[in-house]
C-alpha cells in the first residue's frame, strides 16, 4: 500500500494547465518548499502529491446548489519523487562506443 504527503493548491487553467494562484495559501510553492516537501515525505517512506483544485471561471457557478458547485471543480495531481542517484544507477543505460 502506497503512503501519500499530500499538498492541496487552489488554482486556474491556463493554456489547459493547473496555473497556482498567489494567494493560494499565503506561501509559494517553489522548487526549493518542494524539494523539502519531497525529502521530508522520503524520510517517513511517503510519496509526495501536489494536489491543484481548479475552480470554474463562471461567477454565477457560486449561486449554484452545493452539488452542482463541487461537480464543476476540476482535480489535477502531480506525483513528485526524489531522484536519488544511487538507486537509479541500475536503470540508467550504459552509453555505447564510450571509451
Amino acid at each position: 500500500m502506497q503512503s501519500y504527503s499530500v499538498t492541496v493548491r487552489t488554482a486556474s487553467l491556463s493554456k489547459g494547465q493547473p496555473e497556482e494562484h498567489s494567494l493560494s495559501s499565503g506561501r509559494d510553492l517553489t522548487w526549493h518548499p518542494i524539494a523539502n516537501l519531497v525529502r521530508v515525505a522520503g524520510q517517513v517512506a511517503k510519496e509526495t502529491l501536489l494536489c491543484y483544485v481548479v475552480f470554474p471561471d463562471d461567477p454565477t457557478a457560486a449561486s449554484l446548489p452545493v452539488k452542482e458547485q463541487l461537480q464543476a471543480l476540476q482535480i489535477y495531481e502531480q506525483l513528485i519523487r526524489r531522484w536519488i542517484p544511487e538507486k537509479e544507477r541500475d536503470l540508467v543505460p550504459e552509453s555505447k562506443g564510450a571509451s
